[in-house]
């Protein structure tokens, strides 16, 4: 069965934001790593979306825009 397990109890989210956060990213890898680590995280689903069209697959995914909130921790 495809789907079971783990990945039918996941949202499957695709996100371009980074656990850690970009900012950590421009500290190691300074800030063209930093672009670098977005863009091509974007491209990732930008490829997956263009996949899914191409392929006609059915599924429930859907492009949205994201908004950081900061951290109450």
């Amino acid at each position: 069965m495809a789907g079971g397990g783990e990945t039918a109890r996941t949202t499957a989210h695709l996100s371009d934001a980074l656990d850690e956060g970009y900012h950590e990213i421009e500290r190691l890898f300074g800030q063209q790593g930093s672009r670098l680590a977005a863009k091509s995280h974007a491209a990732a689903i930008n490829r997956i979306e263009s996949v899914i069209i191409a392929e006609g697959i059915e599924c429930d995914f859907r492009a949205r825009r994201w908004f950081p909130v900061p951290s109450t921790r």
